[in-house]
């Protein structure tokens, strides 16, 4: 049995390892993927509008090349300190369900050829973050194949026309790349405005704008997609049909919220907002606890990696203070 089991091993979740396995405690981590998982959902070039300072694990140095650091740097940099720790990892593990009770937990989780595995802990850290799940539109033909809700980067779709559906950092930026690789783009936000943009973002997206290297619909609704075609409404103009080979919907991500619902955790449907003490980060369940972005719902923006890393501070305290 293991004292601990870290469910996530984003930033927030390796701020847990950190400080329980300086403990002393005996951890397990399991993760969907790889370590840092999440953030190789983001576009390649992207670079973080924090600080690698701010970026960085109590008592583990990140050096960066420049001073706002890259995905690509951001993501060696927790896989090298995930390694250094004294924890045990489940990598590619799917955790779906959490039985039992405080000090005898059972974590169900199916590895990456679908066998069951099953691990069992005193106490639990929920640190999924909420990348992982986007934000259905529910517009008629969303399942397309040219449909994703995730961008890489620009060169795949060279010489096509692109339909990019968000106002925030992320659409903006693949918007921008997009169109400096050959690609016509479309963007379209529901509001007129931009909404928390990086300010070097917000600079750059209205230069292009206005040069016409983007075509912006502000205050836009996408109403249907269809293999060759879009339909927008826009504002003062109405429905408008647009050719298109591919529609990015970078509109954000929710919680896994069924999961922490099947856990027994009180969840606000209006906002996807957990129960947790907010000075232990306990969750409404004796002994599970919620770390990092889950904390916030779909108020994303609310809580980020530079906020969210002295929640295994927080968390490991209250464990020890209860042993």
């Amino acid at each position: 049995m293991f004292d601990i089991i870290i469910i996530g091993a984003g930033p927030a979740g390796l701020s847990v390892a950190r400080e329980a396995s300086e403990k002393g405690f005996k951890i397990a981590v399991i993760e969907l993927g790889c370590i840092a998982y999440s953030l190789t959902k983001f576009p390649k070039n992207m670079k973080f509008f924090s600080s690698a300072a701010q970026l960085a694990l109590r008592g583990h140095i990140f050096t960066s090349a420049e001073s706002n650091p890259g995905r690509n740097e951001t993501i060696r940099y927790y896989q090298k300190i995930a390694r250094l720790m004294n924890v045990t990892y489940y990598l590619w593990h799917e955790a779906y369900e959490i039985l039992g009770s405080n000090n005898a937990f059972v974590v169900k989780c199916k590895n990456r050829n679908s066998m069951d595995v099953q691990l069992r802990a005193k106490k639990i850290v929920i640190a999924t973050g909420s990348f992982h799940i986007p934000r259905i539109l529910h517009v008629p033909g969303e399942n397309l194949h040219k449909v994703s809700h995730y961008y890489k980067e620009p060169y795949l779709y060279e010489g096509m026309k692109v339909l990019v559906v968000g106002g925030g950092d992320s659409a903006a930026e693949a918007a921008l790349e997009l169109s400096a690789n050959n690609v016509q783009v479309i963007l379209s936000y529901r509001k007129e405005q931009f909404f928390r943009m990086k300010p070097w973002t917000y600079t750059r997206i209205q230069r292009a704008i206005t040069e016409g290297d983007i075509q912006f619909l502000g205050g836009s609704l996408l109403k249907e997609i269809r293999e060759d075609n879009v339909t927008i409404w826009v504002k003062e103009k109405g429905e408008q049909v647009f050719e298109n080979d591919v529609v990015l919907l970078l509109t954000g991500y929710i919680p896994n919220i069924e999961f922490l619902k099947k856990a027994g955790i009180n969840v606000n449907e209006s906002d996807g907002k957990a129960a947790y003490f907010q000075e232990t980060y306990e969750a409404n369940i004796d002994g599970i606890y919620l770390a990092g972005i889950i904390q916030a719902g779909v108020e994303l923006e609310r809580i980020l990696i530079e906020n969210s890393r002295e929640h295994g501070e927080v968390i490991v305290a209250d464990i020890l203070s209860k042993m």
